[in-house]
């Protein structure tokens, strides 16, 4: 369940990089098990259940988010945030000017491919 900041009994404290590395290190080990992709999927649909949380895909305005991705594992969440906005009733657009030639990159693509999502090298505002 989602908690609005403002109603929050204690500060949000943000992880820093190293932090989150360290995380992410910690549940890909073998006390946990978990796999980059799983993470980068955990990732993504958080990220698209807070957009959806916070701007409605009713209103025209937030119907057609933006989703710039890299080719490192935040461009992976970024992907499958993607995938996931559009089931949530979203119109998203990728720009991915340096795609990762990996296949699970490859995979992410056709999935967003399947969903017609736009994958574009450059953003051209139209």
């Amino acid at each position: 369940a989602f908690v609005e900041l403002s109603r929050m009994s204690a500060p949000l404290r943000l992880l820093s990089q190293a932090e989150a590395a360290l995380v992410d290190l910690r549940l890909m080990s073998d006390e946990f098990g978990f796999s980059l992709p799983q993470l980068m999927e955990l990732a993504g649909l958080s990220c698209a259940a807070a957009i959806r949380h916070w701007r409605s895909p009713v209103e025209e305005a937030n119907r057609h988010p933006l989703v710039v991705c890299g080719p490192g594992n935040n461009g992976g969440d970024g992907l499958v945030a993607a995938r996931h906005l559009a089931l949530f009733g979203y119109r998203p657009t990728v720009v991915y000017p340096k795609p990762n030639k990996s296949e699970h990159f490859a995979g992410l693509i056709k999935q967003c491919s399947h969903f017609g999502i736009p994958v574009v090298a450059e953003w051209a505002r139209g």
